[in-house]
């Protein structure tokens, strides 16, 4: 694997935005199940 700082930053920033899209479905998700209960 190649220790590039620009590869780094741009995989880091691309699993953040996957992560708080995660967290975003997740949280719709949970608002979707209590409306449904």
């Amino acid at each position: 694997m190649p220790g590039s700082p620009i590869n780094l930053s741009v995989l880091l920033a691309r699993f953040k935005a996957d992560l708080s899209n995660f967290t975003l479905k997740r949280s719709k998700f949970a608002a979707h199940k209590k409306y449904l209960t």
